[in-house]
């Protein structure tokens, strides 16, 4: 029902369920929450960051990204980020439970918003 999208969109707007998800793994699996967090809050600081440089002072950037990672745009926005370094690709590996799970929550939450999406249309 539309009061039903209603209640999904606001709790949505509360909450990045992604990162939230995301970070109570990341509990279980220290090393689950480099790749997917701290190193993604660096490459969209950075990328920011290029893209404001190149501009004149008085222009302004739009961004849109996950509520879970304004703060860590904010934190590393004045200092310095080796991109080739979080560029970099890992060696592969078998997926491990953890990624298997969090793909579930991706795939889960892509679907749901595109019933939301669609449920508006």
């Amino acid at each position: 029902s539309s009061e039903e999208v209603s209640e999904i969109v606001e709790s949505l707007k509360h909450s990045d369920f992604l990162t939230e998800a995301v970070l109570e793994l990341g509990k279980q699996y220290p090393g689950f929450c480099k790749p997917l967090i701290y190193e993604r809050d660096l490459y969209l600081a950075y990328a920011l960051r290029d893209r404001a440089d190149a501009l004149p002072s008085h222009a302004k950037i739009v961004a849109v990204v996950g509520a879970g990672h304004v703060p860590g745009i904010i934190e590393h926005w004045d200092k310095p980020i080796d991109i080739t370094e979080i560029s970099r690709m890992p060696d592969q590996r078998p997926l491990s439970p953890a990624l298997r799970f969090l793909a579930m929550v991706a795939v889960g939450g892509a679907t749901c918003g595109v019933l939301v999406g669609t449920a508006w249309a």
